[in-house]
């Protein structure tokens, strides 16, 4: 947990759109407001729904949202952000790369599929840490019983001007 408020903190450092903080979205959060997110989302996520997101900190325009996820959902590609997650519990299987399946436009230049093909599987579990690059396809193809993480997208960097 305390890797992950490291990396957003520098994100936060880094810079970001200026966005105005949303007023219902701290920018702190103690361990047990974070355990308590996840109650609450574990209460609220309706029966065939496979993911239940929702934010839980906020600041300089970058959002950390918890992700409770019970079962497969959509495919996708972020063309402007990179996304950065942490896995607080349970196991699933995450593709990252390959080739977005039957892909449709969703608002803020994204696209949801239905799956990938090809790419490079992985078995994710607590504790584990990675980042997709923007514009690149992944996917969390089987979900163990349940899936909670903390999602934290990333603008895309531009390159610097001469």
């Amino acid at each position: 947990m305390r890797l992950l408020l490291a990396a957003f903190a520098l994100a936060v450092a880094l810079g970001g759109t200026a966005q105005a903080q949303q007023a219902s979205v701290p920018n702190f959060l103690s361990a047990d407001e974070v355990r308590a997110a996840i109650a609450k989302a574990e209460h609220e996520i309706k029966p065939g729904q496979p993911t239940l997101s929702t934010p839980l900190i906020a600041a300089n325009g970058y959002t950390a949202r918890l992700e409770y996820r019970q079962s497969v959902g959509p495919a996708a590609i972020h063309e402007g952000d990179g996304e950065l997650f942490y896995v607080l519990s349970g196991s699933g299987t995450f593709v990252v790369g390959g080739a977005l399946l039957k892909g449709e436009p969703r608002p803020g230049g994204n696209l949801s599929g239905t799956g990938i093909a090809g790419g490079e599987s992985r078995h994710i579990g607590p504790g584990d840490f990675f980042v997709v690059p923007a514009g690149v396809p992944h996917f969390f193809s089987a979900i163990d019983g349940k899936l909670v993480l903390i999602s934290l997208h990333l603008p895309a960097a531009t390159p610097a001007k001469p």
